[in-house]
């Protein structure tokens, strides 16, 4: 069997099992036989004492590349400047779970603060069971932008999913990666409030004091680069997208 279909059959089937590491880790060994830094990337990330040192370097080098990979587009259309935030080996972060409605995803997550207009009419969505299956990336620009300019990037460029029911996702992601709003602001651009005065308000998961909040932060004015934009990824893996 060549190497490219190996590959491609490894890495179809962490698409199938996000969850498994084993599988990762044999993809890590195959690329390492290439010379390929990417398995390093899974190995340091899979593992249960990083070098931050390593991935940062790693990433600050093959990031754009490795992150167009991942999301089936050329190098040229990720953004100039633009980062993703990678998790073990890849631009994507899986998330699958079940709600049975608005406030039990808010519960599920263990927020220490919660905005009180964090509700589903305010968000004009239908609080009803609900089952998350996607794949996640969080893609931030190098410099100050507007929601609207992060939501076109996100949409036209990298043909990413953004959409009014974006808040379930973004309880997916909080309740299963609690300790990443620790060290960056997450920000659904998909759900929309409108407050009475007409200004408009974006869920985010980000720090209060010392612990986690889902918070709503205004639309309007810029985000700094720093912030992190939830999309779901739409592509998944094609043979046509894959460089071993």
């Amino acid at each position: 069997m060549c190497a490219a279909k190996s590959y491609f059959e490894l890495c179809s089937r962490i698409e199938k099992f996000p969850f498994i590491d084993e599988i990762r880790l044999e993809l890590a060994d195959l690329l390492d036989q290439q010379d390929n830094l990417r398995g390093r990337l899974i190995r340091e990330q899979c593992s249960t004492d990083p070098d931050p040192a390593c991935i940062k370097q790693m990433l600050d080098r093959h990031g754009r590349s490795w992150a167009a990979q991942d999301l089936g587009v050329p190098d040229h259309i990720i953004p100039s400047g633009a980062s993703f935030e990678f998790h073990k080996g890849f631009a994507w972060w899986p998330v699958h779970t079940s709600y049975n409605s608005f406030s039990a995803a808010i519960a599920a997550g263990r927020y220490d603060y919660v905005d009180p207009r964090l509700i589903a009419a305010n968000l004009r969505i239908k609080d009803a069971p609900v089952t998350i299956n996607a794949q996640l990336v969080l893609y931030a620009s190098s410099r100050n932008i507007t929601s609207e300019a992060a939501v076109w990037n996100m949409r036209r460029r990298l043909g990413l999913h953004v959409e009014q029911d974006q808040i379930w996702e973004l309880f997916a992601f909080g309740e299963k990666y609690p300790d990443v709003q620790r060290h960056l602001l997450c920000v659904a651009l998909g759900s929309v409030d409108v407050y009475p005065n007409g200004l408009r308000g974006v869920p985010c998961l980000g720090r209060w004091n010392t612990g986690r909040k889902l918070d709503l932060y205004f639309w309007d004015g810029e985000w700094l680069p720093d912030c992190c934009f939830l999309a779901v990824r739409q592509l998944l893996f094609a043979s046509g997208t894959l460089v071993p």
